[in-house]
């Protein structure tokens, strides 16, 4: 009767247990497949920021925020509230590489003081209560980390939204202050309506060419650079590495860089090239040219 018993149980209790494991085991994949998914949709980034350069193989040794750059988020209310002193491009930490800060730790973008173009990408979209810029001070020190402190208190630059969803691409254009030059950061900040949850972007610009653009970003030698102007603006170059931001003279016009390109020539792929046209471009006395 004992062996009977024994062989029921096992024949029983066996097929049970093994359906229990695969039950848990499903419902495991099921959690992390959500959990993953959200990560993966998680949430916004600006083009051309540290985060997004890191993305696109610019940025190197970046930690896993490469597979990510829209995932850098924190609590909201900057400058009051928000990441802690030290962890501000991380989000907290999030991703700690992210707060690695000296003067040719990151690529930098090239932009002139005055009127510039961010564009957000919100890859999960989020009822949006505004997005602020802000900048860091002109006498900051980029070889400590990025502190309150190292910033202006309030924002050069404010969008405000009515609490909807905000399309998957928003540009705004905003006004850099014409009292900075050289390398500093720029915060973007967007934050979301109703959770207080916000999310934090640091672009690394240089501002109005004291790096030189030919040299990948880095600090450069002072020597300018050698292409002739041609209406107020440096001529187009097959060879000149150009960044998000950069404008350049061709052809009688002038074009701003949509993205990182080089060899890409102005007005050959028209609206989707690497290039937009500003229009007919104007000598260093604002005298427009036929």
């Amino acid at each position: 009767m004992e062996s009977f018993i024994c062989l029921k149980e096992r024949v029983f209790v066996g097929p049970v247990n093994k359906l229990m494991v695969t039950l848990g085991i499903s419902v495991l994949l099921f959690a992390l497949s959500i959990m993953f998914a959200d990560k993966a949709s998680a949430h916004g980034f600006v083009e051309n920021s540290r985060a997004d350069l890191c993305a696109k193989g610019i940025n190197t040794d970046c930690g896993y925020v490469k597979y990510n750059p829209a995932d850098l988020e924190a609590p909201g209310g900057f400058p009051n509230g928000g990441p802690e002193d030290g962890k501000i491009a991380s989000a907290n930490g999030r991703y700690p590489e992210m707060d690695q800060q000296w003067t040719d730790r990151w690529e930098k973008i090239n932009i002139a003081s005055g009127l510039n173009t961010f564009t957000w990408v919100h890859t999960a979209n989020h009822n949006t209560a505004n997005w602020r810029y802000y900048i860091t001070k002109p006498d900051w020190n980029p070889n400590q980390p990025l502190t309150r402190d190292s910033f202006d208190a309030l924002s050069f630059c404010t969008v405000s939204h009515d609490g909807s969803l905000p399309e998957f691409k928003d540009n705004h254009l905003c006004n850099v202050p014409s009292d900075r030059s050289g390398y500093h950061v720029i915060l973007a900040v967007w934050e979301v309506a109703y959770t207080g949850s916000t999310f934090y972007q640091v672009i690394d610009v240089n501002i109005d060419g004291d790096i030189d653009p030919g040299n990948g970003g880095n600090p450069g030698t002072g020597e300018g650079n050698e292409n002739p102007e041609e209406c107020g603006h440096l001529a187009w170059s097959s060879t000149q590495v150009y960044n998000y931001g950069d404008i350049v003279s061709f052809n009688g016009g002038d074009w701003k860089a949509r993205w990182y390109s080089q060899g890409q020539e102005p007005g050959v792929s028209g609206e989707w090239g690497a290039w937009e046209y500003l229009g007919k471009c104007a000598d260093a006395d604002g005298h427009q040219h036929p």
